[in-house]
């Protein structure tokens, strides 16, 4: 996407406010990916099967949210742009959604708080955080200047957005203690309201300081009216649901994302025998994804981008394998979690630029601007792979007979989390590389160094 003239490129700092952005969404989706079916289970109460179709219904609901969402920021014509208007307009309420996710009252009937979980939880992930996720991916095409820009701010991104969350989880539980524990509601408060606004302080720098192009600007407010009456988006909704590519990004977010991180607590605890061992498990799995990064565009001249993330879909499998074949020798697990860390650095660090990929294919053989819906990808795969992944654990748990009143689990329980941990695993990569090997942007190509 090479911009001609007028500047040399977008500067450090806009790239680095935008990335901002998702360090704010690592104190608020990242608590809830890895740590709402344990607030669910051990402090409310409600079941792990409950929690886990509960979570993976309203996801389907976001599959819908999620391009209504594209379609309203395509036709959206503001001062501030599309993209950077609708995240301004969102992360207030996502911040108010996290608080509200996290305040199930206590003194009301188990239907009652079953009721409130489902509505909470569709407040957040169906509306807030659809339209501020969709509207912050959608701004990195707006705001970049060259290919460049894209790969230099996404590359920043995972290193930036991982750490946080790496923060995030290794400080979450004694945090938690602080205020009583995992089973105490008022702990699972406090942290809801002081995440949610540290998440909220982080992504005002991207509000404020990115802006979007203002050439486009100008040139789409200049035309609003024309657009108005002669922009069709069905044509759009067709086109690019009808390509594969948009198919194969989208079950690749949603297979990055369906890591069952929200077992991790429970596998530490229940299986290796001490909870604070996840603070070290999210560690050595998420720690290589952050140290590939600087290497990661040397990697992809010189072997192209299809085989990095092919070997790493290969890593990911072994890590599954691994774990399965030594589930309680702890420093196994830590070895195996590590290999696949550097596996998920190779998709973390290039997933966003395939979606960039995605948007200029569309430009240059359709000619149509397709930013909002597939950029929705990223969404549909972010949320609908986390809750498939949610909801896999909270059936998994059910199946175990999970019971958060026991000190040590049953042993059925042990093998259903040591099941996921390992076999679950090595299916996922099993699938991103099916994934990526049939990725295609050109007829008679597959992709290398798009």
């Amino acid at each position: 996407m090479e911009k001609q003239g007028a500047v040399k490129g977008t500067t450090m700092g806009t790239k680095l406010a935008w990335c901002m952005g998702d360090v704010g969404f690592a104190f608020s989706w990242g608590v809830v990916n890895g740590f709402i079916t344990m607030y669910y289970t051990d402090s409310v109460g409600l079941s792990a099967a409950f929690a886990g179709t509960m979570m993976l219904v309203c996801r389907l609901l976001d599959g819908i949210s999620d391009l209504i969402a594209g379609f309203i920021i395509e036709k959206t014509t503001s001062k501030l742009g599309k993209c950077r208007f609708w995240f301004c307009v969102s992360i207030v309420p996502l911040a108010i959604s996290m608080i509200l996710l996290f305040n199930v009252p206590a003194n009301i009937s188990m239907l009652s708080k079953q009721v409130y979980a489902t509505i909470t939880y569709i407040f957040m992930a169906v509306i807030c955080y659809t339209m501020a996720n969709i509207a912050y991916n959608s701004l990195l095409s707006r705001f970049t200047i060259t290919s460049d820009d894209v790969v230099s701010a996404s590359a920043m991104r995972v290193v930036l957005a991982i750490g946080a969350s790496l923060a995030v989880s290794m400080s979450l539980v004694g945090f938690l203690n602080l205020f009583g524990g995992m089973r105490e509601p008022k702990a699972w408060r406090t942290m809801a309201i002081v995440f949610a606004c540290c998440g909220l302080i982080l992504q005002l720098f991207t509000a404020i300081i990115v802006k979007e192009r203002q050439n486009e600007i100008a040139v789409e407010a200049s035309e609003s009216a024309v657009r108005k009456e002669k922009t069709n988006l069905a044509p759009i909704f067709k086109t690019v649901l009808s390509n594969k590519n948009f198919w194969i990004i989208c079950a690749e977010q949603l297979l990055i994302n369906a890591f069952f991180m929200g077992l991790y607590v429970y596998y530490a605890r229940d299986v290796l025998g001490n909870e604070n061992y996840v603070g070290i498990i999210n560690l050595l799995s998420m720690g290589p994804v952050i140290l590939l990064q600087p290497i990661l565009p040397k990697l992809v001249r010189s072997f192209g981008k299809r085989r990095v993330m092919l070997v790493g879909a290969v890593l990911v499998a072994f890590q599954g394998l691994i774990t399965f074949i030594s589930p309680y020798n702890a420093i196994v697990v830590f070895i195996a979690m590590a290999i696949g860390g550097i596996g998920r650095g190779a998709f973390m660090g290039l997933i966003f630029t395939l979606t960039a990929d995605l948007v200029d294919y569309f430009k240059e053989t359709k000619g149509i601007e397709s930013e909002g819906v597939c950029y929705s990808t990223t969404s549909i795969g972010t949320k609908l792979g986390s809750g498939l992944g949610l909801a896999i654990i909270g059936w998994t748990l059910e199946f175990g007979h999970y019971d958060a009143t026991l000190a040590q689990q049953k042993p059925e329980t042990i093998q259903a989390m040591i099941n996921l941990m390992g076999i679950g695993v090595l299916v996922i990569g099993i699938l991103m590389f099916a994934g990526i090997y049939f990725l295609d942007f050109n007829k008679n190509k597959k992709v290398e160094n798009v």
